[in-house]
């Protein structure tokens, strides 16, 4: 009798998952995980997760070839929330810096200072599943150096990326884009709350 009740409660985590994200306005390419050939081995679009946000952030100084990668991952499913910040090295530099090769160094668990919910709640009020590329509205910016963004995501069965790179320098020049002011937040968010 105490196996049946406990294999119950089992079947109805299962069947009831934990919650179900809001995720409002969500704009997908849909022939994202077609191209899937072009991501990394860990495949976004092989995940069961509910939510996935892959927001990878490379610093890169013209001046002394330096490149700092690293890629936080903040995802959802049935078990709850989990972000993590992989730290890559250098391992090949090629004649572009944008191609440079890395490997994974460190694996490092992260925490939100005040709920993950929070955090989603703010990264969705600046819209992050509906941003564009930073080269669609500003077609002619240039990259001498400095951060580079490039967020992926997974809405349940919506997938994207897009890329901003300086967004603190361009929100100054290009007053009326409002868009900048979103992606320095998004920015904030995920550099600033979650810590190891």
């Amino acid at each position: 009798m105490r196996t049946l009740f406990i294999a119950l409660i089992l079947i109805s985590f299962k069947a009831f998952p934990q919650k179900q994200l809001k995720f409002g306005k969500v704009i997908a390419d849909k022939s994202f995980c077609k191209d899937a050939s072009l991501l990394d081995s860990n495949n976004i679009c092989n995940s069961e997760n509910q939510l996935e946000l892959w927001f990878a952030i490379r610093s890169i100084s013209m001046n002394d070839m330096n490149l700092d990668y690293s890629l936080i991952k903040l995802q959802y499913n049935d078990s709850g929330w989990k972000a993590v910040r992989y730290v890559y090295k250098l391992t090949e530099l090629a004649s572009n810096p944008y191609k440079a090769i890395y490997e994974i160094d460190k694996e490092i668990p992260l925490k939100a200072p005040t709920a993950f919910e929070t955090i989603f709640s703010e990264l969705k009020k600046n819209n992050i599943f509906t941003l564009p590329d930073q080269q669609e509205l500003i077609p002619d910016s240039v990259m001498n150096g400095g951060n580079f963004y490039n967020l992926t995501f997974k809405a349940r069965n919506k997938f994207r990326t897009y890329t901003f790179f300086n967004p603190e320098d361009y929100k100054e020049k290009f007053e009326t884009l409002t868009e900048l002011k979103y992606y320095t937040k998004i920015a904030f968010l995920f550099n600033s709350l979650l810590k190891e």
